[in-house]
């Protein structure tokens, strides 16, 4: 009887120890699943708001650049005089579409650098804003369709004198870019941000984002209200949502300095809770087997949090393909170093140029492998207290400390050097990356944003080179930057104004020493400058495809000069005249050549085309089909700067030029004591003549040169020895 008492006792203990476990277990687990819950919310609006901050910066500096575009009293005369120079300076540092003042007196736009947008449309946004922002700075964003073009207008109130709106500047944008930026991964793909005002109409959507208007089938339209109700009251609002058996978070914050605006992240639940949810369903059942086991599963779940929060933090603040830290999180971490560290800093925003070329010869495999090694070499070279980010596409940036800048120059030449000897392609080919690289020294400052806007500044002023560059940020790149963006700005009116002036240099028989041609060389008499050399303006056209004008226009020129030659009955010596590779691309480059020179009565023989040798590297197929049209027209045919880049000489078997024209620097290295370089030049000359190509020397300066390239059997000559270049009336006294 007693035992039989005690086995009731027992199990009666057993069953209370059963259910202590399965209510101590719930407590842990629910205790568990709020706090993981609570460090989500957390979580996510860190991320959203890190994305918010970033784009209210993107607003700060669109707000800050429209306001010089109201620093003088509306209508005044300083008002209007160098407003277009800013005008434009502003659009191209916003990248805009357009930009421009809508004066409130007149209701008319009175400054844009198009028509895009008309002046009913600004007063018709901003009509109910005029009169409550006469004290304070607002911004309007209005998202527009115009047929098949989307824009966005960001417009800038107000301008204000003696405490009244005169006038609003606004600018008009492609969304695009603005998508694009919106669009980054958040939660490694499991949400999307989107950009609202704070009645819930979208501005900007996120390409995985399909149109946002209440029929969604993410958002109903009370639960829409919900979210923007709770908005309006706090500045952030939460809300967790069901679908299908899948949850999700919605959370959106207003913009601090613009109330106006919201900024919304949607994050699938999964996403968050993808190693605790199924875990989560069991733990009952198996909490009421056994107390042990409770406890093996409360150190479990502690377990999986901390996986799952090390797991978004990774996602949230490395790269995927590199594990580098993202430009967020660099800047973060960037920040925390010159706020806690002794010392000098530097940063150094660089480049890969002509990454697209790995892509496009090798392939997109190959592409990622080079800049995985590129950043595992980059941060290998950090040391402590230093970091490095892959802050986009083939885009690095470095903070490095340094005690002095010789030893940091010599330090990233290393660093670079290193970087730059990429691991083989399949093929077998050894490629090489070339950087760009700008440095600013750091200063007693913590604005990582300006900071890496004035390194890149300094990366910017440096051109193409087939050696990685180093170059260190002053103030006077700024004012550089902005005298070119002039000088660019006036060249576009440059052949309209008929500034161009044409220069001809005469080329010499090397036999008999008389003119047998010249070559057309352009100039640009500009208003302001005076006579500009091309060095000065050509790499801008290059850059604005403005050469293709300026080829056509020395042409015509060179055309005309001959057409007045024949009718005066002058002796006509042919001339050649420089063509950029850019026209390459053009499939009507040949025809154009043929209409001009026929419209002015010239036969082709008397025009000699050139092309340099650098685009025989770049197109090869291209330029032979294009060399074989001009040969098959009647022009004749010249090959500019052999031997300065890229030159192989079996490529002479090709191509079907008629003149060889040996790049200066021969001449140059050409001294008597160098008998390798002037082995070099006649075996050049002997190969030309082999395959009936005859050899132009230019840059001769020399009797010494002028004797040796007799010698050597070179056709022509040209250079300071004999002339230098002169205009086209000076031309014809000279072979007078």
């Amino acid at each position: 009887m007693k035992t039989k008492l005690d086995n009731r006792y027992r199990i009666l203990l057993w069953w209370i120890l059963l259910f202590v476990a399965l209510v101590f277990g719930l407590i842990v687990t629910n205790r568990l699943r709020a706090r993981i819950e609570k460090t989500s919310y957390s979580d996510i609006s860190k991320a959203s708001e890190n994305r918010l901050a970033d784009f209210e910066k993107d607003i700060d500096y669109t707000v800050s650049l429209l306001k010089l575009l109201g620093t003088e009293e509306m209508g005044s005369e300083e008002f209007f005089s160098g407003s277009e120079k800013k005008l434009a300076f502003v659009q191209k540092q916003l990248d805009a579409k357009t930009v421009g003042v809508f004066e409130c007196a007149t209701s008319e736009i009175v400054l844009s650098g198009n028509t895009l947008i008309s002046s009913e449309r600004i007063g018709e946004f901003f009509r109910d804003d005029l009169e409550k922002v006469h004290d304070t700075d607002a911004v309007k964003l209005v998202r527009e369709q115009t047929g098949s073009e989307e824009r966005l207008i960001a417009v800038m109130v107000p301008l204000t004198e003696k405490q009244k709106t005169v006038g609003i500047a606004f600018a008009v944008f492609d969304i695009d870019g603005y998508v694009d930026i919106i669009s980054e991964n958040v939660y490694n793909g499991a949400g999307y941000c989107l950009l609202s005002d704070n009645t819930g109409n979208v501005l900007i959507p996120s390409n995985s984002f399909k149109e946002y208007d209440g029929k969604d089938k993410d958002l109903s339209n009370d639960e829409f209200e919900k979210l923007f109700t709770g908005l309006n009251e706090t500045g952030t609002s939460f809300l967790k949502l069901q679908r299908n058996g899948t949850g999700f978070y919605v959370y959106a914050r207003l913009f601090s300095s613009y109330p106006d605006y919201a900024m919304v992240t949607v994050i699938d639940e999964n996403s968050v809770y993808r190693n605790i949810s199924p875990a989560t369903k069991g733990i009952v059942a198996v909490i009421a087997m056994v107390l042990v086991v409770t406890l093996v599963q409360s150190v479990y779940y502690v377990t999986t949090y901390r996986k799952t929060k090390h797991e978004f933090d990774d996602v949230l603040n490395f790269d995927e393909l590199t594990g580098l830290p993202t430009k967020t999180h660099h800047k973060n971490i960037a920040l925390n170093i010159l706020k806690k560290s002794r010392g000098n800093y530097a940063y150094a925003a660089c480049d890969v140029s002509e990454f697209k070329y790995f892509n496009s010869t090798f392939s997109y495999e190959y592409g990622n492998t080079a800049l995985k090694y590129i950043a595992n070499v980059m941060s290998d070279a950090m040391l402590k207290d230093e970091t490095v980010s892959r802050t986009s596409g083939d885009h690095f940036a470095m903070l490095l400390h340094y005690n002095d800048p010789d030893e940091l120059t010599a330090r990233l030449m290393r660093i670079l050097d290193t970087a730059s000897a990429l691991p083989p392609a399949d093929d077998g080919r050894q490629p090489r990356a070339v950087f760009t690289c700008g440095v600013y020294l750091v200063g007693n400052e913590n604005d990582i944003n300006r900071i890496r806007a004035r390194a890149n500044v300094a990366r910017k002023g440096l051109k193409k080179s087939i050696s990685n560059q180093i170059a260190f940020y002053n103030e006077a790149d700024f004012n550089n930057e902005l005298e070119t963006h002039e000088l660019q700005e006036d060249l576009i009116h440059a052949v309209e104004n008929d500034e161009l002036v044409v220069f001809l240099q005469p080329k010499y028989g090397i036999s008999n020493e008389e003119v047998i041609g010249a070559e057309a060389l352009v100039r640009w008499n500009h208003k302001d400058r005076g006579l500009l050399s091309p060095n000065v303006f050509i790499p801008l056209a290059e850059k604005t495809g403005l050469v293709k004008e300026i080829d056509f226009c020395v042409f015509d020129k060179v055309c005309e000069q001959l057409n007045r030659w024949k009718k005066e009955g002058r002796n006509i010596v042919p001339v050649s005249v420089n063509f950029s590779r850019i026209h390459l691309s053009d499939d009507d480059f040949v025809s154009k050549l043929i209409r001009v020179a026929k419209e002015n009565d010239i036969e082709p023989k008397y025009l000699e085309i050139e092309l340099t040798e650098s685009a025989v590297y770049d197109e090869m197929e291209r330029l032979l089909d294009i060399m074989y049209l001009i040969k098959e027209a009647g022009f004749g045919l010249s090959m500019d700067d052999f031997g300065s880049g890229y030159s192989s000489l079996h490529l002479l078997r090709e191509m079907p030029v008629d003149v060889l024209k040996l790049d200066k620097g021969f001449l140059d290295d050409c001294s008597d004591d160098n008998q390798r370089e002037k082995k070099v030049i006649s075996h050049v000359i002997s190969l030309a003549k082999d395959l009936q190509i005859s050899v132009l020397a230019e840059g001769v300066e020399t009797e010494s040169q002028k004797n040796f390239l007799q010698e050597a059997n070179c056709d022509m000559i040209q250079g300071y020895y004999y002339a230098k270049p002169m205009p086209m009336g000076e031309f014809e006294k000279y072979i007078s």
